[in-house]
């Protein structure tokens, strides 16, 4: 049943809206469905009951591929294939405990070190400060121990100054001396001033 009410229309009566590009990306949804399977979009529809047009919501900060693979969850039970920092964050942010569970099973089960370096950048990119988050804590583990790795390569370059000051931070850094460090560093600063 649910599969038939999925991105249709049919029955809908309420539209969430995503900005992002420039565009607003529409998603027609059912608020029964919504109400019964996240509390926090359960309070986002009671604060609009006595609107006499409660027919959008927009919601900020979500990525329009993020709201589709969490309204397939909602209404199918669906979990993503793959963890991106978004749909942690906004698990978390919707209430979506088994969703956020699924996501931290999955991501430790096969977490690269580049994976590990790409999901530590996005979630403090989209300011996931959750002092337990079991990914955040992984991606930091695995960057840890391998962070010879990481330094020796172009992994190093995509990081943003605050995440690579956090790993700085660490006293678990596996190297096997302070140079690897500072050539990644090196890197990073020749990337930082090359001209476009």
């Amino acid at each position: 049943m649910s599969s038939d009410l999925i991105m249709s229309d049919h029955m809908s009566d309420v539209v969430l809206k995503v900005p992002h590009g420039g565009y607003s990306w529409r998603f027609a949804v059912h608020s029964a469905i919504l109400a019964a399977k996240s509390h926090k979009f359960r309070e986002m529809l009671e604060e609009r009951a006595d609107d006499p047009f409660p027919t959008s919501i927009t919601i900020i900060g979500m990525q329009p591929d993020t709201m589709l693979q969490i309204l397939k969850y909602l209404y199918l039970n669906e979990y993503p294939a793959e963890v991106t920092a978004d749909i942690v964050k906004n698990s978390e942010r919707f209430g979506l405990r088994h969703l956020k569970e699924h996501l931290e099973e999955l991501s430790l089960q096969n977490l690269t070190i580049a994976d590990a370096c790409y999901l530590l950048e996005g979630l403090e990119i989209q300011q996931y400060f959750v002092k337990d988050c079991v990914v955040k804590a992984a991606c930091m583990s695995v960057i840890e121990n391998f962070a010879y790795v990481v330094f020796s390569s172009d992994l190093v370059l995509g990081f943003s100054r605050n995440v690579l000051l956090k790993i700085l931070e660490s006293n678990d850094l596996n190297v096997p001396d302070e140079a690897i460090i500072f050539r990644g560093h090196l890197a990073m600063g020749s990337k930082i001033l090359q001209p476009n």
